[in-house]
């Protein structure tokens, strides 16, 4: 018998989340030894209601690893401070694009809230911006419940992915071209997506190794 992946509604979040934190705490690869980034700009995107658990490992790992690692916000007070508002690059995203080697979209329950549903103009232009990065060949990654964007972005057709394990989510995934696969991190050509929290560092470590063989 075909074993089915576990489907968790947003109120499962929470818990989800508590246990991700104590994993977190438990597991952490070693620094980034053997991936040199120097020169490497990484644009990584957060939400409001973003996860921390979520951004700290890519934002530190890829440091480590020597990588310029840039903040782009798509709501004006997000909890943090970032160094880009994406409503200032409203015309000008393919110039965000070609300044950066890779996208990152962190997730998190205010990910999740507006790709499941409503109209945001902010996610619709995040997803041109997603488009800028694909049509350039740049590396593309997402997590938890971000790979919805890449799904409406229109960049996952035949592409294996993988995502918060949110029935919703994969739903989208699935309608968007995605070979959904339940696994903890996922790298397919140019694209590289995770699961959630617990897989957040090896999803940083994922994208050290990504751009550490990419010719520019």
């Amino acid at each position: 018998m075909m074993s089915r992946p576990l489907r968790i509604g947003i109120a499962g979040i929470a818990a989800a989340l508590v246990v991700a934190g104590i994993l977190l705490m438990l597991y952490r690869p070693s620094g980034g030894e053997g991936y040199d980034l120097e020169g490497r700009r990484v644009l990584v995107v957060v939400f409001e209601g973003f996860q921390p658990l979520e951004l700290n490992p890519v934002r530190e790992y890829l440091s480590e690893c020597g990588a310029r690692v840039a903040i782009l916000s798509l709501h004006e007070d997000v909890g943090i401070s970032y160094d880009l508002y994406i409503w200032d690059y409203e015309d000008r995203l393919g110039e965000l694009a070609e300044g950066y080697d890779a996208v990152v979209i962190i997730g998190g329950p205010g990910v999740y809230r507006r790709v499941t549903g409503g109209h945001y103009p902010e996610v619709e232009l995040l997803e041109e911006l997603v488009k800028e990065f694909n049509r350039r060949g740049r590396l593309v990654a997402a997590i938890c419940a971000a790979p919805a964007v890449l799904a409406r972005a229109g960049i996952l057709k035949g592409v294996k992915a993988t995502c918060y394990p949110s029935e919703a989510i994969i739903k989208i995934l699935e309608e968007g071209g995605a070979q959904h696969v339940d696994e903890g991190v996922v790298a397919y050509g140019n694209i590289v997506t995770a699961r959630g929290p617990p897989e957040a560092w090896d999803f940083a470590k994922a994208i050290a190794e990504k751009l550490a063989g990419v010719r520019r």
